[in-house]
């Protein structure tokens, strides 16, 4: 019900694949349960980390209790398949991305002990993502 079947033949499979991630919209915001997919507005993460342990700058920066809105008003920008390795790229944009959370952060700078923690809260709009091959794998890249 919430997925348009595409086919590897049709020669228009990019606008299919398009219409796909158009239609899932409003599923994705209450999750797919009968496949595990979570909702995607609110997004929730129990915990992210983030470290650099080189050099004089050290930093370990961990984020929990995170919630992220906005997350379903989403527009596919561009989309690029491959159907022969199964892969789709994807370019999209949010108008806006609210994220609200606490932080721990610890570590050096320089000669200086670095120790805070507290509630974040964060506004991102008009944010751009897409995909970027670096090395043998492909990362997400985002602008505001």
């Amino acid at each position: 019900d919430y997925i348009i079947p595409c086919y590897k033949s049709d020669p228009n499979i990019n606008k299919c694949i398009r219409n796909t991630f158009e239609h899932l919209k409003p599923y994705l915001v209450h999750g797919l349960d009968d496949i595990d997919v979570p909702s995607i507005d609110p997004l929730k993460i129990d915990n992210l980390v983030m470290e650099n342990g080189k050099g004089v700058y050290r930093v370990k920066a961990n984020f929990y209790n995170i919630s992220a809105t906005g997350g379903s008003n989403y527009t596919v920008q561009t989309i690029r398949a491959d159907v022969t390795n199964y892969v789709i790229q994807l370019g999209v944009t949010f108008p806006k991305i609210e994220i609200k959370g606490k932080y721990d952060v610890s570590g050096n700078v320089l000669l200086f002990n670095l120790r805070t923690k507290g509630d974040f809260w964060a506004v991102f709009r008009k944010t751009l993502g897409w995909p970027e091959p670096l090395s043998a794998l492909d990362f997400l890249m985002v602008a505001t």
